[in-house]
C-alpha cells in the first residue's frame, strides 16, 4: 500500500488503498520540510514577515502539472474522488490527453467531475506511451500499471553495491537485464479539498523514481533520491504555491526544487556571450521541494536579462558553483511558453536527478523549465 508522510498533506491521507495495493510503498511529500516546501491552501494567510511585506493577490484557482518523474519518458495523471479518507473507484481518461513528456506541464482549471473546494482527491501518476494514454483510461491504466510486480528481476538476491569501489556488481554477469513494463502506475498522496482551488496558482509536479524491473544502476540514489530501489519508488509530490506579484516593467523570478534528491541548488541567469551585463542569482540555496524567494524577484527586466542580444543562459549551482547552463529558449519551449515578458511572474523550476550524475541511462538529465506563475491568459 502506498505510504503517506507528506509533511503538509499527512493529516489527510487515506489509509486505504486497495486500489493500488499491489504497489509497494513509496514515500509521499511536498519534497522536504524547509523553506517554503510545505503548501499553505489558505487564500486569508497572512504574510509571515513585517508589514511592508507584499500582499499576495488571489484570483482565480489555476494549477499546473508538471512532469519532473526521472526514470519516465511520459507521464499522464489520474483523479481518485477521496470520501471519508477512502479513495474511490477510477475513471475518465488522464490527464491531459496523450499525457506529458519529460518537463512539459499542463495548467487547468478545474477537474471533471470534481469539486475541489469541497473534495479530497488523490492523484495516480501513469508512465505509458503516448499511444496508451491517449487510448485507455484510467480504469484499465491504473490495473495494468498496479499488476507488475516492482522487483528488480530474478537475478535481484544476486545483486550488491561495492561501498568501497561505488560499482553494482551482478554475480550473475550474463543474465538478461529485464524491461521496464510498459505501463506502471503509483498513487501520490491526498490532496485536501481546497489544495487545489484556494484562490492561488498552485504547481503539482510528480517528482522522483517511480521504479520497477531493470531500473538499477550504481547511481540510483543520484538519479532517484532516497533509499530507492527497483521495488521502492521514490516518487513524490511537489506542492508549491507560485507567486502572482508582478511589477508592470520588470519580470517577477522565483526558483523551484522539483527533485527528491538531498541537494540544494542556486538558480540565476547569465547573459548571452559576448554582452557586458551582469549575471544575477535570484534563488539562493533552494532546498528540495522549496519555493525561493517567497516573494519574487523583481530586480531585472527582459533587457537586463540579455534576451535581445540572443539566448541567456539559466545556472544551476550547487555549493556556489555553476554546474548547469540551460538555454532560457530550450527552459521555456519545454513547457510550451514562448517568451519572458516584462510586467508577468516566472518560476523556474530544476527538475531531474543530482546535477553531479553525469551520464545519462534510463533517468532523465537534470534541467530547468520556465513556467507562467499564472498561467492565465
Amino acid at each position: 500500500m502506498l505510504g503517506c508522510s507528506a509533511v503538509a498533506l499527512a493529516a489527510s491521507c487515506g489509509t486505504d488503498h486497495s486500489v493500488l495495493a499491489k504497489k509497494p510503498a513509496g514515500s509521499g511529500g511536498t519534497g522536504g520540510g524547509h523553506g517554503d516546501a510545505g503548501f499553505d491552501g489558505s487564500p486569508d494567510a497572512a504574510p509571515d514577515v513585517g508589514g511592508d511585506a507584499p500582499v499576495e493577490p488571489p484570483g482565480t484557482s489555476v494549477f499546473t502539472l508538471l512532469h519532473a518523474v526521472v526514470d519516465a519518458e511520459r507521464i499522464g495523471f489520474c483523479f481518485l474522488p477521496v470520501v471519508a479518507g477512502i479513495p474511490g473507484a477510477p475513471s475518465g481518461m488522464p490527464l491531459p490527453a496523450g499525457g506529458l513528456a519529460y518537463g512539459a506541464v499542463h495548467a487547468r482549471t478545474t477537474l471533471p467531475g470534481f469539486d475541489l473546494k469541497t473534495q479530497d482527491v488523490q492523484p495516480v501518476v501513469v508512465a505509458a506511451s503516448e499511444s496508451d494514454l491517449k487510448q485507455h483510461g484510467c480504469a484499465y491504466l491504473i490495473t495494468a500499471g498496479t499488476a507488475v510486480e516492482l522487483d528488480a528481476g530474478p537475478d535481484a538476491p544476486d545483486a550488491v553495491l561495492d561501498a568501497e569501489a561505488g560499482a553494482l556488481a551482478d554475480a550473475s554477469a550474463d543474465a538478461a537485464v529485464p524491461e521496464p513494463p510498459a505501463i506502471r502506475a503509483l498513487a501520490l498522496p491526498i490532496l485536501p479539498q481546497m489544495t487545489l482551488a484556494s484562490g492561488y496558482s498552485t504547481l503539482l509536479a510528480a517528482a522522483g523514481c517511480l521504479g520497477g524491473p531493470g531500473l538499477d544502476d550504481a547511481s540510483i540514489l543520484s538519479a532517484c533520491g532516497g533509499d530507492y530501489r527497483p521495488d521502492k519508488p521514490t516518487l513524490r509530490p511537489i506542492v508549491a504555491r507560485l507567486s502572482r506579484i508582478a511589477s508592470p516593467e520588470r519580470v517577477s523570478l522565483q526558483g523551484v526544487n522539483a527533485r527528491v534528491v538531498d541537494e540544494d541548488v542556486s538558480i540565476g541567469s547569465e547573459p548571452p556571450d559576448g554582452s557586458s551585463l551582469p549575471a544575477i542569482t535570484f534563488a539562493y540555496n533552494v532546498p528540495p521541494g522549496a519555493v525561493v524567494p517567497k516573494y519574487p524577484y523583481v530586480l531585472t527586466t527582459q533587457s537586463l536579462l540579455g534576451f535581445p542580444l540572443g539566448d541567456p543562459q539559466i545556472t544551476l549551482s550547487p555549493g556556489g558553483v555553476v554546474t548547469h547552463r540551460i538555454g532560457w529558449a530550450t527552459a521555456l519551449a519545454a513547457a510550451g511558453t514562448a517568451a519572458v515578458d516584462n510586467g508577468r511572474g516566472y518560476a523556474v523550476v530544476v527538475v531531474g536527478p543530482s546535477v553531479h550524475l553525469g551520464v545519462v541511462k534510463w533517468w532523465n538529465p537534470v534541467t530547468a523549465v520556465v513556467i507562467p506563475t499564472d498561467p492565465l491568459p
